[in-house]
């Protein structure tokens, strides 16, 4: 049983890190809240301006720790854009941050467990590494506070976040792959983090 050494990487399952790369379906949930989200941040409402940056299809599953999907979870994300700046006010770059990207996800999972998010490769800021928020939330189980790494990126060794996770399997399982997506001709790339819940 995985222990909850940090918030980072709490409740995920070494066995099912980052596995099994495939091309998400990307199921667009529309909602009339602005904080409510949908599932495919790269475009606001009605907006035919895309917001900018490398195209990444996130997906994975919700799973008990016995591994049994887990249905009606609700998934949310929050990122900075490519130029890395978050949609919060107090945020460095906010003021020329790319008014395109909704910066928030929601994604409320089926009998299958499985989520997707249609977003882009978070940008850098100052102290840190690539990264994409998650928050999830099931009935009759603990909220889980985590985040998602990418493979291979330099500021991986120096984030100090990551880096709290001193368990070297654990902080793997918060590491996804990049896979291009085949014939993409916008060269989007694909990711999958799998996410196990304590009881």
């Amino acid at each position: 049983m995985l222990r909850e050494r940090s918030s980072v990487c709490a409740g995920l399952s070494p066995r099912n890190w980052c596995a099994h790369l495939r091309r998400p379906k990307v199921r667009i949930i529309r909602s009339n809240s602005p904080w409510t989200g949908d599932n495919d941040l790269l475009v606001i409402t009605d907006s035919i301006t895309p917001a900018v940056g490398e195209i990444l299809l996130l997906s994975g599953r919700v799973l008990t720790l016995s591994g049994n999907p887990v249905r009606n979870a609700t998934v949310e994300i929050w990122q900075a854009d490519n130029t890395g700046a978050y949609l919060h006010p107090k945020s460095m770059g906010y003021q020329t941050r790319d008014v395109n990207f909704q910066g928030y996800g929601r994604f409320e999972t089926a009998s299958s467990g499985e989520y997707s998010f249609r977003t882009i490769k978070p940008g850098l800021y100052t102290g840190r590494t690539r990264h994409i928020h998650f928050k999830i939330k099931a009935a009759g189980r603990p909220e889980l506070t985590t985040q998602c790494y990418f493979q291979g990126e330099p500021r991986n060794a120096s984030d100090n976040v990551l880096n709290r996770i001193r368990n070297e399997r654990e902080r793997n399982a918060v590491i996804a792959s990049l896979t291009p997506v085949r014939d993409s001709n916008i060269a989007a790339s694909a990711a999958r983090f799998d996410i196990v819940l304590s009881d």
